[in-house]
């Protein structure tokens, strides 16, 4: 699902230091005859982008984005109840559940609009996603067709949900990115544990390991410098 959010984001750190973004390209026209100048062009904005996040086929503490997508549904389903999910957060309180290791999670919203504040130690990267899906196996009623593998099946649900997505951004600090088809990650199937008090979200949920599946687009920031900073995606 699409979603409106922004979210100020405070960086801890005994220390607070100046930190200049990255100008953004200029987006000049350029005739189709001059393929030369058009890619570089498109080289500088990606140069860009790629300093505030990580690229998409880029390996982040040993992890690619679709590993990392796993620890983030597992982290958004071991919240204590269904009012403690992360996705139903009015202000940023929830936030902080559960959150180790060197990336932050941040979550959406289940498809409306949310406006958070949130402050993240210094040095952690931020992962969040633009739309993304899970699928969880072992749910009467979700069963693959004959000669149907279970990813194969879990693979039809998703990929079309995920296949609708248009006009995705990010915008951090009033510098806008766009073009982010290529961050999608579908993750092989998984096993996950969610919170058995969670089966009032999907009842799916046992409580016990399952295979899962996962779908979406995610971004992960590289660590921020100290002070405020302000994002939102859509």
């Amino acid at each position: 699902m699409l979603m409106a959010f922004a979210i100020m984001l405070f960086l801890a750190a005994c220390e607070k230091t100046e930190h200049e973004l990255p100008t953004p390209a200029s987006k000049t026209a350029f005739d189709q005859s001059s393929p030369d100048k058009l890619n570089s062009n498109t080289v500088s904005e990606r140069a860009s982008q790629n300093a505030v996040m990580f690229p998409p086929n880029a390996n982040m503490f040993g992890q690619s984005y679709a590993e990392w997508s796993e620890d983030w549904w597992q982290w958004m389903f071991s919240a204590e109840d269904c009012p403690s999910i992360p996705n139903s957060d009015p202000d940023g309180s929830l936030g902080y559940q559960n959150q180790s290791g060197p990336v932050f999670y941040l979550a959406g919203t289940w498809g409306g609009s949310a406006s958070r504040s949130i402050t993240i130690p210094q040095g952690k990267a931020v992962l969040f996603p633009l739309i993304n899906g899970l699928f969880i196996g072992n749910c009467p009623g979700y069963y693959p067709e004959p000669g149907q593998t279970l990813e194969e099946y879990y693979q039809s649900f998703l990929e079309p949900f995920v296949d609708m997505a248009d006009g995705l951004s990010v915008t951090l600090d009033g510098q806008t990115y766009t073009d982010l088809e290529d961050y999608r990650a579908a993750s092989y199937l998984f096993n996950m544990t969610g919170n058995a008090e969670l089966a009032c979200f999907d009842s799916c949920i046992t409580g016990a390991p399952q295979e899962v599946g996962s779908d979406g687009i995610w971004v992960m920031l590289k660590p921020l410098s100290p002070g405020t900073h302000t994002l939102t995606f859509t």
